[in-house]
Formats: structure tokens, C-alpha cells, sequence
């Protein structure tokens, strides 16, 4: 009884932790590489000049423009 309450409690403390790196690497793909401060930049400045903005309801589409554009699939 005490190993079962033992691997609950370690896989209750272990699953939030892992499971929060996982998803902040799949859901921001320009966080797996190296990003130079200017390339960002750069693709900030876009992203506000096509129209994109900071605000909460519009947070996750500039997210995916500047997860596109430091991949390299939105041009210049």
C-alpha cells in the first residue's frame, strides 16, 4: 500500500512538470533553435506593419505569425 501511495505522489509531482516543457516546445517551434535578437526583431516589426497585434484576444494569431515567419514560411 505505501509503494502504490509512493508512485502516485512521485507521478503526481513529475506529470505537470514535464508535460508544461512539452508543450511550450511543440506550441512555439521558434523556441527550438537559435533566434538571433535581430531576426526577431525583424519579424516583430512585420508582424505589427501586416496588421497583427499584442492584444489578449488577439495574442495567439501573432504567435503563429511569429512562429511562421522565424521558421521562415511568411517572406518578406
Amino acid at each position: 500500500m505505501r509503494t502504490a501511495m509512493t508512485a502516485l505522489l512521485v507521478g503526481g509531482l513529475l506529470a505537470p512538470m514535464s508535460s508544461t516543457a512539452d508543450a511550450q516546445r511543440s506550441r512555439f517551434p521558434q523556441n527550438s533553435g537559435m533566434v538571433t535578437q535581430e531576426a526577431y526583431n525583424r519579424c516583430f516589426h512585420l508582424a505589427l506593419a501586416r496588421g497583427q497585434n499584442m492584444s489578449n484576444g488577439d495574442r495567439h494569431s501573432f504567435e503563429l505569425f511569429m512562429a511562421a515567419c522565424l521558421a521562415g514560411r511568411i517572406p518578406f
